[in-house]
């Protein structure tokens, strides 16, 4: 079997980094069968950086719109069997496209092969920690990616038929898009873990992740979603979903108490995240002192 597989980078001011980036993806044992860089409004080096790599990248510009419309901006240049998304301040490792090339042959069956990432401090050096399936085995379940694995699963390639029949990402939420993706995706095709690091990730200040009521604010976003799409679902495993509201319920409250933007809310949030797991000990200690911080 013969496979095509090309890369979107979608990038926003980072030039340097976004560099090195596209060396990763250009320099693989395996090579790419196309690359689409998509510049989201970047107001720094970005366009001249990216201009150095003349033809072997195609390149598109538009204004700001976040990391999921570009990432589905990319998508729609793209022509291959398969899509992989690296990040503009991540980087593949060498043999990360042959690696996968291996595992779309032995698992026909899968639309999504998820792969680990390695941990790297800003300056590139790696830490030691890796991310990535946290249960058992390769398979995953829309109830295991809620319970453990939806984090885990945000670096991944994609067959682009299952891409576009999905909508590709969800273009209202500003993070956690990848998580929204899969729990979709997983309705209706099999999904699939590649067990070792193709992607060494940056950590930084500057990560969208980083922002834990943004990251809350949109996982809340993703469950009304499902519970919306999916209510036999829910109900059937209302136990787990109640387990994630509250959980995000938990983060936003707490992002929001130590930030001290929103005391009123705050509370609110930690109501919520008390009454739909309320054996939950931090819940309650979080509960307490949003009560105190008047």
């Amino acid at each position: 079997m013969s496979v095509t597989v090309g890369v979107v980078i979608p990038t926003h001011n980072r030039a340097a980094w976004v560099v090195e980036s596209v060396r990763s993806v250009l320099d693989q044992t395996r090579p790419p069968d196309a690359v689409v860089v998509v510049d989201d409004g970047s107001t720094d080096d970005t366009s001249a950086a990216l201009g150095t790599f003349g033809e072997r990248i195609a390149v598109l510009r538009q204004s700001q719109t976040g990391p999921a419309a570009a990432k589905n901006a990319g998508c729609s240049r793209m022509t291959t069997d398969w899509i992989v998304f690296v990040d503009s301040d991540d980087r593949l490792v060498p043999r990360a496209l042959a690696v996968l090339e291996d595992a779309i042959e032995r698992r026909p069956e899968a639309h999504l092969l998820s792969f680990k990432a390695a941990e790297t401090s800003a300056d590139g050096m790696t830490t030691g920690r890796v991310f990535g399936k946290r249960s058992a085995g390769t398979a995953y379940s829309t109830a295991g990616l809620l319970r453990y694995d939806a984090g885990g699963c945000s670096w991944f390639a994609v067959r682009r038929s299952a891409f576009e029949a999905m909508d590709g990402f969800n273009e209202r939420l500003r993070s956690a898009e990848e998580c929204d993706f899969v729990l979709r995706l997983s309705a209706e095709h099999r999904l699939s873990a590649i067990l070792e690091p193709l992607v060494l990730r940056r950590q930084h200040p500057g990560m969208l992740s980083a922002d834990l009521e943004l990251n809350a604010r949109c996982w809340l976003k993703i469950l009304e979603r499902l519970r919306a799409d999916r209510p036999d679902w829910v109900r059937e495993h209302r136990a787990g979903f109640d387990r994630s509201w509250a959980k995000e319920h938990l983060r936003l409250g707490r992002a929001l108490l130590f930030s001290g933007d929103d005391r009123a809310e705050a509370r609110r949030a930690l109501r919520v995240a008390t009454t739909h797991r309320p054996f939950h000990l931090r819940s309650w200690v979080y509960r307490a002192r949003a009560a105190i911080l008047r």
